[in-house]
């Protein structure tokens, strides 16, 4: 997709246009890294099965279409007429299925965001589902932005 995008280099792409200070290459790095350490404790605390691979994997290209959804603007970093009519993460999902990737690397691709129906449903998924809003979380909260887990909290 790198290819594909207005981008000079993938780290001049920012993982959300609300905390433009975090780079998109340092959150799919953080990403795979905490992915990987939930997974290690499951594991070892759990007895879980995990797959590393199948978390590298997807968590390296989980947010791919950042960088057709974004790019460089006047202003800075705005969003692209594809990432208008996109959903985020079916564009990254597709291009992986037809790259040859695993099924289940697909389906934890198309299924780490908030914006799909379908819930995590493997270790793998909701590792890499975790360690995506975890790092988006930190992100936002360094911005001083309004943090995801703030849309799970209700007050009454």
């Amino acid at each position: 997709m790198w290819a594909e995008s207005g981008w000079e280099r993938p780290t001049d792409c920012p993982y959300n246009l609300v905390a433009t200070s975090t780079d998109l290459v340092r959150h799919v790095n953080q990403v795979v890294e905490g992915a990987l350490a939930l997974a290690r404790v499951a594991a070892e605390s759990l007895g879980m099965a995990v797959d590393e691979d199948v978390i590298v994997a997807a968590g390296t290209v989980h947010d791919a279409s950042k960088l057709v959804e974004y790019e460089p603007g006047p202003h800075g970093p705005q969003v692209s007429e594809l990432g208008r009519r996109l959903v985020h993460a079916e564009y990254a999902a597709r291009a992986a299925a037809e790259e040859g990737l695993p099924p289940d690397v697909v389906a934890i691709v198309v299924n780490h965001t908030t914006a799909s129906p379908e819930v995590p449903s493997t270790l793998e998924a909701l590792c890499v589902y975790y360690a995506d809003m975890c790092a988006a979380d930190l992100a936002r909260l360094r911005a001083g932005a309004t943090l995801h887990v703030a849309t799970h909290k209700h007050r009454s």
